[in-house]
């Protein structure tokens, strides 16, 4: 990152008319593929650039780092990016990851095990799947998600409380299992098994 002026990585990161990056082979700090900014061995995801047209992103396997407003500057980032797939080498999702962003698509592999403060707050996202690996979710992760109502859960190794979850009316969560679920660890939340949920949908 310290390879460019502070001044450049704000023009990077501010700017909605850059569409791509583009780096030159012989650089020996970054890298870029399909017009996204990376560091030389694509380990760590720099910038995905503002202006970029694609609805759909999918990071590659190498990233294990995500940069501090890599997608987002806190207010928003690409107009277009609707749904991102990220890399299964990640640990951590990252503060204000993706905050204020349009999208509502979001592939949470196996083995993050972090979600930072404000990651998707103010998102599109509709029904999120949190892996069984997270150990941390922040409470202000999901913070104003105004059109989330689900949200799957693999495993409950996080210790879930109605505060991680959107203040928007009633969050139905679904714990993938089938054995029964302890209500009494969920205080005023709605929680169900997969045979609990198979019976909601079909009174609707």
């Amino acid at each position: 990152m310290a390879a460019l002026p502070e001044d450049i990585w704000q023009q990077i990161y501010n700017d909605y008319h850059i569409k791509r990056i583009i780096v030159d082979e012989a650089n020996s700090c970054f890298s870029s593929q399909n017009g996204v900014l990376y560091n030389r061995d694509m380990t760590e995801l720099l910038c995905y650039p503002r202006g970029k047209q694609s609805k759909n992103y999918h990071m590659p396997r190498t990233v294990s780092k995500i940069a501090p407003m890599a997608f987002s500057n806190g207010n928003g980032g690409a107009t277009k990016l609707e749904e991102v797939f990220l890399s299964p080498s990640l640990k951590e999702i990252p503060d204000n990851c993706f905050r204020g962003m349009e999208i509502f698509g979001i592939s949470i592999p196996e083995g993050i095990e972090i979600i930072g403060e404000y990651a998707f707050a103010s998102t599109n996202l509709v029904c999120p799947t949190l892996p069984a690996s997270l150990r941390h979710l922040s409470t202000t992760a999901f913070r104003d998600c105004s059109r989330m109502h689900l949200m799957n859960i693999k495993e409950n190794n996080f210790g879930l409380e109605k505060s991680m979850l959107p203040d928007n009316g009633e969050i139905h969560v679904i714990i993938e299992t089938f054995e029964p679920v302890d209500h009494s660890k969920y205080q005023g939340i709605s929680v169900m098994n997969l045979t609990e949920m198979e019976k909601w949908v079909m009174e609707i």
